[in-house]
């Protein structure tokens, strides 16, 4: 997923994850503390990404920090993943993190098409249903798939 912790509280307090600078933040009491993850917009136009920290960023009235909600990332976590399981059986899914999967698409054709139209497919059910942005890496395993993702993103 991408941004998963800001796509999830924008999703959470009906945000517009395009239109408005948002970061998630590990802690507010301390000025050291590292950014979990930002929007795009966050990242576009104040340079503050995954990892940056909250010293960095701007006191700006348009940006929105949020403390990190870990029930709630962990319940969308699994939320993604049932939805996932509409289109791939259970063990086909292999859950890595949080916000990242490895979903074995073979002998799903029939039903959704090549890999690349099931992927596209994933992802706007995704998106549509819990504003959540995903990116993909296809690949002939697991570390190819990530070799993929990590290249192109």
């Amino acid at each position: 997923m991408k941004c998963f912790y800001a796509s999830c509280i924008a999703m959470l307090h009906g945000i517009d994850i395009l239109e408005t600078p948002v970061a998630v933040v590990a802690n507010f009491n301390q000025p050291g503390s590292v950014v979990l993850a930002a929007l795009p917009l966050m990242k576009e136009k104040y340079k503050i990404k995954t990892g940056s920290r909250r010293y960095e960023i701007p006191k700006h009235p348009d940006i929105q920090l949020f403390e990190p909600k870990m029930s709630f990332f962990i319940q969308m976590s699994m939320t993604i993943t049932k939805l996932i399981a509409n289109y791939v059986p259970v063990d086909a899914i292999h859950v890595y993190s949080v916000d990242e999967s490895f979903v074995d698409l073979t002998g799903t054709e029939k039903l959704w098409g090549s890999p690349e139209q099931a992927a596209r497919e994933i992802q706007a059910a995704i998106l549509d249903q819990y504003n959540v942005p995903s990116a993909v890496g296809l690949g002939p395993n697991m570390l190819m798939a990530k070799l993929a993702f990590d290249y192109q993103n």
